[in-house]
């Protein structure tokens, strides 16, 4: 593939050539075995595919981890990872197993017991640190979740560990 008069030089495994037509004729090659690889399905664009989806949620939920205490938008974090909303909303799912919006709640719900567990703040003020804007929704969504309000929650960790 190399003419006599083109200027070829090489160190180890690399070949350099200044010949233009020459690299158009390595870059055709090139080309030609990767086809040839996805045809017999010898390349893996389903791993490089299946990377880039892990990649995208840990850049999500790293963002929820950060910003859980601030209001979250679904359009910020199909944004993110650079997706529509309805798409997104369907990756994060099928991914997670879980609605974004289902993921966040039980997050703040978890850092909510934490907090009721370790520390003597008012319920209000852990709700809202922990993302809560609305007390109605987060009464109704702790209950949901351990079957008891969260005062009631306190006042029974606090029973068993003072046994």
């Amino acid at each position: 593939a190399f003419c006599r008069n083109q200027q070829v030089s090489g160190s180890g495994d690399q070949i350099y050539t200044n010949n233009i037509i020459s690299q158009m004729q390595i870059k055709a090659s090139l080309l030609q075995f990767v086809a040839i690889m996805m045809e017999h399905e010898l390349m893996c664009r389903d791993v490089l595919l299946e990377n880039q989806r892990i990649e995208s949620i840990k850049t999500v939920l790293a963002y929820i981890r950060q910003h859980y205490g601030e209001k979250l938008y679904i359009q910020d974090l199909s944004a993110l990872v650079n997706m529509n909303e309805q798409y997104f909303c369907r990756f994060f799912k099928r991914s997670i197993g879980k609605t974004p919006i289902d993921f966040i709640n039980d997050y703040r719900l978890n850092k909510v017991i934490r907090l009721l567990e370790t520390g003597d703040a008012q319920i209000t003020e852990i709700c809202l640190e922990c993302g809560f804007n609305n007390m109605g929704n987060f009464q109704r969504l702790f209950k949901r979740k351990t079957e008891i309000t969260p005062l009631q929650y306190r006042k029974l960790y606090l029973s068993k560990k003072s046994e």
